[in-house]
């Protein structure tokens, strides 16, 4: 194969016993599909160099000892979709460096001893994205440059998910946008989103206390609207879940998150009071992080629940009647709920 130079329609490479791709160096184009499956032998892509552009989808999956990416690194342009799935061996995904476009799904899933995304910090648009089931993925670190996603974008069951801060130059969402089972605590990085025509699902994230970070999307632009299990999540009345409630309240669920959020009636009630113009919602903690002590600026009265990252109320105060102090707790993440003439904030506060 040392001569192979293109693939008309379609290239298989699967149910071999080799380390690498050796004598393919010659391949420059494939016109349609590339697949790369079922070698349990298979650590790198080395061979697949001079690959540029692939016209249709590219397929790696359940390729056990696969290691890394190499060999793609000339990779720019995938016509089709990009899935990258079930290799439980893969550590990094540093050599699509060069990747900037893929023009229908990108799928990373299933490859449990991936930390990061690092490698993707080209990648400016795709078609769908779905980043699913990756159990060692903490940090989505790599997505700096996307701006686009032209279809529905999923971030589901990656359990140790806490960084998501790399999706921050997102403006563009065109399909339905679902965040679940993740353990981020703010949504701030859909700030720039003004749309998505889909469903709005943000489900079982057990670290989530703010969703402010959506509140820009057009609620009549959000087909569904999905809010549950999110134990620390209080505050759910931002402009947009405000708008579609008054919009479309038959096609929403908002159920077992934490109080003020339980359920459709309370959230109803507190878009009734404004709570998103209330300047509760603008205060702040400080120091933060503490050693102990702490003080909350510009409120005087109202009632506080210390919440640990387990989501157990663990201490409670009313303002003004005590010193606010962590310090019998260990040292790690708490949240701290505020509530005053019946509206609710959370923050975050670290004891260190």
């Amino acid at each position: 194969m040392d001569n192979l130079q293109s693939v008309g329609e379609y290239l298989r490479i699967g149910d071999i016993n080799v380390p690498n791709l050796s004598g393919l160096e010659n391949l420059s184009t494939i016109g349609g599909n590339l697949r790369v499956e079922n070698n349990n032998s298979l650590e790198n892509l080395n061979g697949l160099e001079q690959l540029t552009q692939i016209n249709s989808s590219i397929l790696l999956q359940n390729n056990p000892e696969l290691i890394s990416l190499m060999g793609l690194e000339n990779l720019t342009t995938v016509l089709g979709d990009f899935t990258i799935d079930n290799n439980p061996s893969i550590t990094n995904i540093n050599s699509l460096q060069s990747l900037t476009f893929t023009g229908a799904r990108l799928l990373v899933a299933r490859n449990d001893q991936l930390p990061n995304l690092v490698g993707l910090e080209n990648l400016n648009s795709v078609g769908e994205l779905s980043i699913d089931d990756n159990q060692t993925l903490t940090s989505l670190e790599g997505l700096t440059s996307l701006t686009e996603v032209n279809g529905n974008f999923s971030i589901n069951a990656n359990f140790n998910l806490y960084d998501i801060s790399s999706l921050t130059n997102i403006n563009i969402i065109e399909g339905n946008l679902s965040i679940t089972n993740t353990r981020t605590e703010t949504l701030n990085v859909f700030e720039n989103i003004n749309a998505i025509n889909g469903r709005l699902n943000i489900s079982n994230n057990t670290q989530l206390v703010n969703i402010d970070g959506i509140r820009n999307i057009d609620g009549t632009t959000i087909t569904e609207l999905w809010i549950q299990i999110n134990s620390l999540l209080s505050q759910c009345a931002v402009e947009s879940v405000c708008n579609f409630l008054n919009i479309n309240p038959a096609n929403t669920n908002i159920v077992l998150n934490a109080t003020g959020c339980e359920n459709r009636e309370e959230v109803e009630a507190a878009c009734a009071l404004g709570t998103e113009e209330n300047q509760i919602t603008e205060l702040k903690i400080y120091p933060n992080p503490t050693n102990g002590t702490f003080e909350i600026s510009g409120l005087k009265e109202g009632t506080i629940e210390i919440i640990d990252s387990q989501g157990r109320k663990v201490k409670d105060y009313i303002l003004g009647s005590d010193q606010l102090t962590i310090s019998e707790f260990s040292q790690g993440i708490y949240f701290i709920k505020i509530t005053s003439e019946n509206t609710f904030t959370t923050k975050q506060l670290v004891k260190i």
